[in-house]
């Protein structure tokens, strides 16, 4: 049997097969795999720069391998003592080795002044480059409602959507009415309205919302009937303050890097491009939650 060992993997894999050491394949794609074990999703890929919740990382060569030889039938098997997964058909050991990442999100105690002159860079370039969003709307239309509501024109139902957020956020509400009109909204293999409930997530937990533990009880709801199985996969892991590395560590440079220092500032630029890159939309929508939530939050500290 052919061993090949994974670049990194998240923490969270090996508590999804300590429960479960039979899986089967979810879902393929050209340059990565969805393997289900019972409930929960393993994605194996060569992407080094995403890193979901529930990511392996492996070289390029393996995931050519495995895309263009897995069946539909094959059966993964975990074996506990190796720490391997073992495509038999494929007569294939996948050792999990390299670094293990921690997914989770710790409250941050942002400098107020730093974060604002961060955010203000960010916007602009935001602004410069007009990226396309999964929601049809322009990037100004967007941050007029999030910075400068009173000056806006809320002349699309999904503008007037994301300022009943904002409203929330600013009275310090979480109402799953107000999350209800985006999951599951968008095309894709992760709809733009749940990319951005992920955003505004993971910016809650950065800044140590209390009040989430019933709008994530919520928003799990029945939520493989709301959207794609993969979409809820990361709105399941979101819910337990895990997400993917992208955009954990966007949001830490967003809220503590100095920027007055060259080499800060281009690590800024080069998180925000690591996190708008991923998918058609997906990064953007999610960096749109991200901006709403603590452009609001900060407001009101």
């Amino acid at each position: 049997m052919r061993a090949v060992s994974s670049n990194s993997y998240s923490e969270n894999i090996l508590l999804v097969l300590e429960k479960e050491d039979k899986g089967k394949l979810h879902s393929l794609f050209e340059t990565s795999i969805n393997l289900k074990f019972s409930e929960r999703l393993i994605n194996i890929s060569c992407n080094n720069t995403v890193m979901p919740p529930f990511g392996i990382q492996v070289p390029e060569y393996c995931i050519k391998k495995i895309t263009a030889d897995i069946e539909s039938r094959e059966e993964i098997i975990f074996d506990s003592t190796e720490k391997s997964l073992l495509f038999k058909d494929m007569d294939l050991k996948l050792n999990l080795r390299g670094k293990v990442y921690d997914s989770r999100i710790l409250p941050v105690q942002a400098d107020k002044k730093n974060a604002e002159k961060n955010i203000k860079e960010i916007l602009d370039y935001f602004l410069g480059n007009n990226e396309k969003n999964g929601f049809g709307i322009g990037s100004r239309e967007f941050v007029k409602v999030i910075t400068d509501v009173e000056n806006s024109t809320l002349n699309e139902e999904v503008l007037v959507k994301i300022n009943n957020i904002r409203k929330d956020i600013e009275a310090g509400k979480t109402e799953i009415k107000s999350y209800n009109y985006f999951l599951g909204r968008g095309e894709g293999l992760t709809p733009g309205g749940d990319d951005f409930i992920i955003g505004i997530m993971a910016a809650m937990d950065f800044f140590n919302h209390k009040k989430t533990g019933k709008l994530k009880k919520e928003l799990m709801q029945d939520i493989y009937k709301k959207t794609t199985d993969i979409s809820a996969e990361y709105l399941y892991y979101g819910v337990i303050s895990c997400f993917s590395l992208n955009i954990t560590e966007f949001c830490k440079k967003l809220l503590l890097n100095n920027i007055n220092k060259e080499e800060e500032k281009k690590a800024l630029y080069k998180s925000y491009e690591n996190l708008i890159k991923n998918g058609h939309t997906s990064g953007v929508d999610t960096l749109m939650g991200i901006l709403l939530y603590i452009i609001t939050a900060l407001k009101t500290v």
